[in-house]
């Protein structure tokens, strides 16, 4: 018998919940604070998405309503620098606060694991994460994080309970994402299936979600492209994020494939994001 045809799998045991739909912050995010027990949250995200957009201010709004808020810290910038990292769990710290909520793309949302990481490290303690994508990194479904030391190198971890105890996919909150990073970042995504048809220990029923996704992606980035604010386009490309990088928890990190590998050295290196080392590898 194949041994394509032997192998395990198992789904984030950290992982509570995954909401979608446009328009369902309002309730996703209630319904996940009351599963996952959060009484005080930090949000973390970046400058531009904090200053230039209403994202996090509606995010700041349901929780203050339910006397959820402990604060934002976002100053998390390009690739995750680690005093940002170093910041951020110091500003949870000092807002006593009991559970993360990510906004943003791929470094908010890996820096806020690494964040965890860290605070299991001096506390002993795996706190929550509920992370909110904007952009189509697909960063929320693994269990591995990146971030830029010192020295400007790209450094990563990987550990099961890191991973996000909540997602929530809301279409509504991407429509202030810049075009190029949201169309960006649907390469990125494009990448993920690709190389998960071919990376060791991916189970045959993520490959089929893998192949549903390329079409997906195929279908719906030009038509996002060409209607923007199109919320159903929006969803089905968030949806097809997820079947690319389906939760998978794995005993052994090891990178998705040569593209992604490219990814994060060129993308520390010199200030790249990723979705755009994407673009420039499959040219």
């Amino acid at each position: 018998m194949s041994g394509s045809l032997h192998g395990t799998y198992a789904y984030h045991e950290t992982l509570k919940g995954v909401y979608y739909g446009p328009g369902c912050l309002s309730t996703a995010l209630p319904q996940l604070l009351s599963i996952l027990g959060g009484s005080k949250a930090l949000i973390v995200t970046g400058k531009s998405l904090r200053e230039k957009t209403n994202v996090v201010t509606n995010v700041e709004s349901i929780l203050k309503g339910l006397n959820a808020f402990g604060g934002t810290f976002s100053q998390i910038g390009q690739h995750a620098p680690v005093q940002g990292i170093v910041d951020g769990t110091k500003a949870f710290e000092d807002v006593q606060a009991d559970i993360f909520i990510s906004v943003g793309g791929g470094s908010p949302i890996d820096a806020t694991k690494i964040m965890v990481n860290h605070l299991h490290d001096t506390r002993g303690k795996f706190f929550s994460h509920i992370a909110i994508p904007t952009t189509l990194s697909a960063a929320e479904y693994t269990s591995n994080a990146g971030y830029t030391d010192e020295q400007g190198n790209k450094v990563g971890i990987a550990n099961p309970m890191i991973a996000p105890s909540g997602i929530i996919l809301d279409a509504e909150l991407t429509l202030a994402t810049p075009e190029k990073l949201w169309l960006s970042t649907g390469l990125r995504a494009l990448d993920h299936a690709v190389e998960s048809l071919y990376r060791p220990g991916v189970a045959p029923p993520l490959r089929v979600l893998c192949y549903a996704a390329i079409g997906d992606l195929f279908a719906h980035l030009p038509l996002a492209q060409m209607d923007p604010n199109n919320l159903d386009v929006r969803q089905r490309l968030l949806i097809a994020a997820w079947m690319s990088l389906w939760p998978m928890r794995v005993e052994k990190h090891s990178a998705l494939g040569l593209s992604h590998s490219l990814g994060h050295k060129l993308g520390a290196t010199y200030g790249i994001p990723h979705g755009v080392t994407s673009v420039s590898e499959s040219t």
